[in-house]
């Protein structure tokens, strides 16, 4: 017995010389800023102080033909202070400076959301600009894991994409992003952006107030993505009722809503009608294709 207990307490005398005779674990020390320590310093004062302003102003008359590299130095560097980060960013986007999309590209998986969100506003500048070396950078920021990156994606795109909104609804049906979406996308569809079909080609859309327009075809047209059909409306408050012969091109249905969705203008047989949906009256216009409301107004032009 007291050979067992020698030996255990041998053991552990082992074990905790082993322990003692280990190196400690290293610690890991900060890493050091890649570009120039200066314009770290003035960017991470930049725009809070006039004269960290005026220093920015004589940093790029000293640097004329190496500045945006720079900046994109610090934009893409993770050592840098997250004010000098944020600048970076915002400047390539006023300098709407193509060249350095990679930087922007780094800035996006930036740990602050902030900079990310810089980042996609920069990208948008770019798109603005009829440069789609940006589109990259928004479309990767759709996925990211903030809510408030992804919305500054959502609004670079805005109700132009109607696929893209859907695709992007498909993938994230919840939380914040997904009702600034849904509000792009009935944004675009009110102002002529193509319905999405289902598997048996019914066009379909909702309205805000929860009216819902379908359109059947009964003839079609492949070689001009065009075809004739019918257009159901039901919901809301007022009677459903359909409209015959509706050309349908691109799959743009060319029934549009009033802002207060009390009636509707639409095309058929190339002359325009508005109707008022809570009476069931209508009215002839006169002759013409392709109606659309005016933004923010209860006027249309066709």
């Amino acid at each position: 017995m007291q050979s067992g207990r020698l030996i255990l307490a041998l053991l552990l005398l082992a074990g905790a010389c082993a322990r003692a005779a280990a190196p400690p674990a290293p610690t890991p020390t900060p890493a050091e800023p890649v570009g120039d320590p200066e314009l770290y310093r003035i960017l991470g004062s930049v725009p809070h102080e006039s004269a960290a302003a005026l220093a920015l102003q004589r940093y790029e008359l000293d640097h004329p033909l190496s500045f945006l590299e720079k900046v994109a130095e610090v934009a893409s560097d993770p050592a840098a202070g997250l004010p000098a980060r944020f600048q970076a960013v915002q400047l390539l986007g006023e300098r709407q400076a193509g060249k350095y999309v990679p930087a922007l590209r780094d800035a996006l998986t930036d740990p602050d959301a902030r900079v990310r969100a810089a980042a996609v506003v920069a990208a948008g500048r770019l798109l603005a600009k009829s440069a789609p070396t940006g589109r990259s950078v928004v479309l990767a920021a759709l996925e990211d894991s903030a809510p408030e990156v992804q919305a500054k994606a959502l609004e670079v795109f805005g109700a132009s994409d109607a696929p893209l909104l859907r695709e992007f609804l498909a993938q994230h049906p919840q939380g914040e992003a997904a009702v600034i979406a849904r509000g792009l996308l009935r944004a675009g569809e009110e102002r002529g952006a193509p319905l999405a079909g289902d598997t048996t080609g019914v066009l379909r859309r909702s309205t805000e107030g929860g009216i819902r327009l379908e359109f059947r075809a009964t003839r079609r047209w492949p070689q001009w993505d065009a075809a004739v059909g019918v257009v159901s409306i039901a919901g809301g408050s007022s009677p459903a009722f359909s409209i015959p012969d509706v050309e349908v091109v691109a799959a743009v249905v060319p029934v549009f809503f009033a802002p207060d969705e009390s009636a509707i203008v639409y095309e058929q047989g190339r002359r325009i009608y508005v109707r008022e949906l809570r009476t069931g009256g209508v009215r002839e216009v006169g002759t013409g294709i392709a109606p659309r409301p005016l933004p923010f107004t209860g006027e249309f032009i066709y």
